[in-house]
């Protein structure tokens, strides 16, 4: 056993952590250990000191060049004070620790054919708190994180929730005056066709001498122009007005099912189409819409939910062209096909395409690689969540850089939505 007392030998910090149960070791020139306490023995899992004695101390260490590095501080100052290593002990349990270790006091700084003393901390609890606190801390950012990408879509869905609202109340209010005015604008059209047989029918009647007198007033005031241009601006101002109805129809079609309300079977088709009017503006400017749509058959879906993935997906498409930066032709294209269990909407752009490393996160919240302040990344992870996890299906993308960038939305047939 050692023979450990304070003295000139044995340093008095030593001694003080043999006392409160510490291991202590001595090692000689070759760092293979001489002697080691019962702490130590303990701390180790072996059954006596015999069993660690001539023991090498780089073996007892879990990455031996941790040693190396003690060795190099003791050559340049004699000392090392609390450096944190890794121990494995006889069974293989690792250990943390913290070394204290001096050269004997006969030796000088830089001498490597000395022994050495060393003292080791079991801070394995403190360390375990540590990683358990940690692991806390990875929790709590990664439930804030959640809450605040759930309070964003919350905020999001809201938001829509309102335009959704405003949609319909301006679809209702302009409905009601826009049916008046396609009414009158019919009796309209019906009189003047009347008036103007009834002018022929006239005409008819009227004596030679002053039917010349008749016609050339007629050729004075144009009236024979005016009574065909009646008839443009009558074709022209109902092609207007039935476009007005068809966007009253699509305000109505986008905003149907409110939140809250049930699943109802939609034709994918029709609501691909009334988005493509409510995005019409952003379309128009240098883009050119491509239309490959195959017969589908409904599917069990919240109108207002699916309406919102597809203009945010046609919406994406927009911005990606845009970031170009180059006067070629942009082009998008939308094409929906009908499967066996399902049915499948694809909206294609030429844009810029993807970057391979941040193809797996385009679906995360917050993740965007616009200018700061030019997105807030949620549009593309709250489709995801409207079609994965509120309908079942699936929502992929597929892009090469440079080439652009294809999503994939795909339904199925029938099957209950998750409520929120």
């Amino acid at each position: 056993m050692m023979d450990v007392r304070p003295g000139a030998d044995f340093p008095p910090d030593l001694f003080h952590a043999l006392l409160s149960q510490q291991m202590v070791y001595r090692c000689d020139a070759d760092d293979r250990i001489v002697d080691v306490n019962p702490a130590g023995v303990r701390l180790l899992g072996y059954a006596s000191a015999q069993d660690l004695i001539g023991t090498p101390m780089a073996d007892l260490y879990a990455s031996p060049e941790d040693r190396g590095y003690l060795h190099s501080l003791m050559r340049e100052h004699g000392a090392v004070r609390d450096l944190e290593v890794v121990l494995r002990q006889r069974d293989g349990t690792l250990v943390f620790v913290l070394e204290t270790a001096v050269a004997s006091p006969r030796a000088e700084v830089g001498d490597v054919d000395s022994s050495y003393w060393g003292v080791m901390k079991d801070i394995s609890d403190r360390v375990e708190a540590q990683r358990n606190q940690l692991h806390t801390n990875l929790e709590l950012a990664e439930t804030n994180r959640l809450l605040k990408a759930t309070q964003s879509r919350l905020v999001q869905q809201e938001k829509l929730a309102s335009v959704g609202q405003l949609a319909a109340g301006l679809a209702h209010e302009i409905n009601n005056p826009l049916s008046f005015i396609i009414s009158n604008l019919d009796t309209l059209r019906s009189y003047v066709t009347a008036l103007n047989r009834g002018l022929s029918a006239v005409e008819g009647l009227i004596p030679e001498d002053a039917l010349r007198d008749h016609r050339q007033i007629r050729e004075e005031h144009h009236l024979d122009e005016i009574a065909a241009d009646l008839e443009d601006l009558f074709r022209e101002s109902r092609h207007g007005l039935d476009h007005i109805t068809s966007v009253v129809h699509s305000l109505r079609t986008f905003s149907r099912s409110g939140i809250g309300q049930s699943q109802t079977m939609v034709d994918l088709n029709e609501a691909l189409e009334s988005t493509l009017v409510i995005a019409r503006n952003e379309l128009k400017q240098g883009i050119t819409l491509h239309r490959d749509l195959s017969p589908l058959p409904p599917v069990s879906c919240r109108a207002d939910e699916i309406n919102q993935v597809i203009l945010n997906l046609l919406l994406n498409a927009v911005h990606a062209i845009r970031s170009r930066h180059t006067d070629a032709p942009g082009t998008i294209t939308v094409r929906t096909l009908a499967q066996p269990d399902g049915v499948v909407l694809e909206v294609e752009d030429n844009g810029p395409g993807i970057a391979s490393q941040n193809l797996r996160r385009v679906f995360e919240p917050f993740f965007t690689t616009k200018p700061v302040g030019e997105g807030t990344g949620l549009g593309l992870s709250i489709s995801y969540d409207i079609v994965v996890n509120r309908h079942r299906g699936d929502l992929s993308v597929s892009s090469e850089p440079g080439r652009g960038a294809r999503f994939t939305v795909r339904l199925p047939l029938s099957g209950e939505t998750e409520e929120t």
